[in-house]
């Protein structure tokens, strides 16, 4: 039997409290993170639309090989292609803000995906990709074709963990 000193009941309840909290809401967390918003307002008014893994892998699926910074070895990155990706845009766009799970922010020009320069990852090595592992979406870059000068350029703009797209 566990005995508790005086006064640490309410600590107990407030740790059971905290608990529940981070169970409740790392199921929202988990639901919101299977999905990406996609903002676009090239338009007269912007239209939001929720797509999920299914529908962002709908938009066919490209593949990079590579090494990141961030990974050990060479990996197959597979995805929607940049190119697939700015099909999402009803009108052209200048540039596309990009924002993470933890709200960190890269604008994304619109030449990468004219170039076709990066896939929206939602897989590595063919296995869908959590959030512990940078997913479900990241937007990757062939690091490897890469001279320094432009890999240490372009990584800042290799989000992961991406919860939203704003073209504008």
């Amino acid at each position: 039997m566990i005995k508790m000193k005086a006064g640490a009941c309410g600590v107990a309840k407030t740790l059971l409290g905290w608990a529940a909290a981070l169970m409740i809401g790392g199921g929202a967390f988990s639901a919101q993170a299977q999905t990406l918003t996609i903002v676009d307002e090239t338009g007269s008014a912007p239209v939001v639309r929720e797509m999920t893994r299914e529908q962002i892998e709908a938009l066919g699926v490209a593949a990079i090989s590579t090494g990141t910074s961030w990974t050990d070895g060479v990996s197959e990155f597979s995805g929607p292609s940049a190119a697939a990706v700015a099909g999402l845009a009803d009108k052209p766009f200048k540039e596309v803000l990009a924002v993470a799970l933890n709200d960190y922010q890269v604008v994304l020009p619109a030449e990468d995906f004219d170039a076709d320069a990066f896939v929206l990852a939602t897989r590595r090595d063919g296995t869908p990709m959590r959030v512990r592992d940078r997913g479900p979406f990241w937007v990757v870059y062939n690091f490897d074709e890469l001279s320094t000068a432009e890999r240490s350029e372009v990584e800042s703009r290799s989000i992961w963990q991406l919860s939203r797209l704003v073209f504008r």
